[in-house]
């Protein structure tokens, strides 16, 4: 009986657990879908120009950047300073090696 109860209980934390790491990366998924990634010319905020974004790589304008540096990341927020991203096409803003 005890070896009965004891497998159940390893199975209900195994259950939560994987549970807890699906919910997580729904989370995860969603918040990397909700941003629109720009590629190739791409015209900077005020018109102050254009960069081209090598191949390989995507871009964040700034509304969305300062949302992944400041309360994704947890960096500082500053207003007088333009925060805008560059990343690898192939990696998250929240991937384990981000």
């Amino acid at each position: 009986m005890k070896k009965l109860l004891l497998a159940i209980a390893i199975g209900l934390i195994t259950f939560a657990g994987y549970s807890q790491e699906e919910d997580d990366q729904v989370l995860i998924d969603s918040i990397e879908k909700s941003f629109t990634y720009q590629y190739g010319k791409v015209s900077l905020k005020d018109g102050i120009g254009e960069i081209t974004i090598p191949k390989g790589f995507k871009y964040l304008e700034p509304e969305q950047a300062r949302y992944v540096l400041v309360d994704l990341w947890g960096n500082p927020d500053d207003e007088d300073i333009s925060m805008e991203l560059i990343l690898p096409e192939n990696q998250g803003v929240l991937s384990e090696n981000g």
